[in-house]
């Protein structure tokens, strides 16, 4: 005699539907999320410059921290600088250590970047 089990799953069917049917909303929503999670991270990338973090403060002339901005494009968001310097600052170099603005940003709110996405997500799910 044979043992196990059966595991059923309803509503499979109407559910690939539901979301067939609401998938450019959930787009949109998605890329909304996108566009407030890279805008939170270019605020925190720029507090991290002006030294409200344990990174060291790379403020001279405020060049640095004002030529910080964000993008998003086809759902992916980009936060940058242009500035050439700004590698030297970022990864440091023999006469300056590393403060990683943008690197200790992102670990610092990885979290609160998916609770950005995931809310506007949810809203239409």
């Amino acid at each position: 005699m044979a043992t196990g089990f059966n595991i059923e799953v309803k509503g499979i069917n109407e559910a690939a539907a539901y979301l067939k049917k609401e998938s450019s909303r959930i787009e949109k929503e998605a890329n909304e999320g996108v566009l407030q999670a890279v805008m939170h991270m270019e605020g925190e990338v720029k507090k991290s410059i002006s030294g409200h973090y344990a990174e060291p403060t790379s403020v001279d002339t405020g060049r640095f921290m004002g030529s910080v901005a964000s993008q998003v494009s086809n759902g992916i968001g980009y936060v940058y600088t242009q500035v050439k310097y700004a590698p030297f600052l970022e990864y440091g170099t023999s006469r300056i250590a590393p403060r990683y603005h943008f690197r200790n940003s992102l670990e610092r709110n990885r979290n609160k970047i998916r609770e950005i996405i995931a809310s506007r997500i949810a809203k239409t799910i």
